[in-house]
């Protein structure tokens, strides 16, 4: 299984990016086991401590919620569906935070680095 989630991530995202596929491996796994972070941890082989801080960051966001992942519909071959993807990188990678309010139909997303920019 291991290997169908690294194939699935490079789909979205170069494996040279090394956070950005790290944080893609671990919305993947998710997809397949749940967002329990023993079993992604179990999944990737990556350590705790990464698994957890990626985890903080999507449930804050309501992606992840129980056995639950709540993404937006990705499609790496249509610029809505990429688009969809990229957004929930941004919360797994801590740029982003998904708001619990929806435009036409998509959730919106807030911006973490403007908000801390602002905040000094």
């Amino acid at each position: 299984m291991r290997e169908l989630v690294w194939q699935i991530a490079s789909r979205y995202v170069e494996e040279t990016d090394n956070s950005a596929f790290q944080a893609t491996v671990v919305m993947v796994a998710a997809l397949f086991v749940g967002p329990n972070e023993q079993d992604i941890i179990d999944l990737t082989g990556y350590t705790p401590e990464y698994v957890h801080e990626v985890a903080l960051r999507m449930c804050a966001s309501g992606l992840w919620e129980k056995d639950v992942v709540h993404y937006e519909q990705w499609d790496h071959r249509t610029k809505v569906g990429y688009a969809s993807f990229t957004m929930d990188l941004g919360v797994a990678k801590g740029i982003l935070m998904r708001t619990g309010k929806k435009r036409s139909g998509h959730h919106v997303y807030r911006s973490l680095i403007c908000d801390a920019e602002l905040r000094n």
